[in-house]
């Protein structure tokens, strides 16, 4: 038998930093219908804090916001190679990348930098005459990323998505559709994963064309797959890199 327990009220004590100066509700919380500004977001919410609105110029401090033109590629590469740095004391990165959308045209540009080649062997030891040590100060070099062609799969997810919503159905039946597309996705990824492992498959399927036939996706989104796949398994890039 089924009981609905109620839970008990709480309400907000304090918060950092606090809530704009406004008469709050019963509850502490802000007054109904108050929007708060980026900054304070992640009272609630750490991760919303990262999202910022429409801005006259670019700022480092969010992971996504929107700007009137690109104008700060400069800025934008140097904030990528410093947070590149930055991780790489506590854990070692492969890459930091950034992509640029232009929602007039509807197109984007993806940039990525990655830590140069490590140093010959040679150039290793330490520097007595400077007293630099084995410091590496090379530049990371950050570059466009070619475009892909479109995937299939992708594609085909948007536009069930758009007539889904299109016959009525509700925003979060549409966004549970989203979610087990993107499952897919990743057991896709992990379907390659194990193939990659299997000398005897790699043998008789060795690209990444070849493949996509067994997983039931199309070429085209054989290299979406592949960017998944690289978030847990490195062995399966460096596989299939060239091919």
């Amino acid at each position: 038998m089924l009981t609905n327990v109620p839970l008990p009220l709480s309400r907000v004590v304090c918060s950092f930093p606090p809530f704009p100066s406004s008469a709050p509700s019963a509850n502490g919380a802000p007054a109904e219908g108050k929007v708060l500004p980026a900054d304070v977001l992640f009272c609630k919410s750490y991760g919303r804090s990262l999202m910022a609105p429409y801005c006259d110029h670019y700022m480092s401090d969010f992971a996504l916001m929107g700007v009137p033109k690109f104008d700060f590629q400069h800025f934008m590469e140097t904030d990528m190679r410093d947070t590149m740095r930055h991780f790489e004391i506590q854990d070692k990165i492969a890459s930091t990348v950034c992509i640029v959308a232009d929602a007039n045209t509807m197109k984007c540009n993806v940039f990525c930098a990655k830590p140069p080649p490590p140093l010959p062997a040679v150039l290793e030891s330490s520097d007595v005459r400077g007293g630099l040590g084995s410091m590496d100060f090379r530049i990371e070099p950050v570059t466009r990323i070619p475009h892909a062609p479109t995937s299939v799969f992708v594609d085909e997810t948007l536009h069930q998505m758009m007539d889904l919503a299109h016959s009525g159905l509700a925003a979060e039946q549409c966004l549970n559709y989203l979610e087990d597309r993107l499952y897919q996705l990743h057991q896709r990824s992990q379907m390659l994963s194990l193939i990659a492992r299997d000398q005897d498959m790699i043998h008789a399927y060795p690209t990444l064309d070849s493949i996509a036939p067994l997983l039931g996706l199309h070429r085209s989104d054989m290299s979406l797959v592949l960017a998944v796949c690289s978030t847990y398994d490195d062995t399966v890039v460096d596989l299939f890199e060239n091919a």
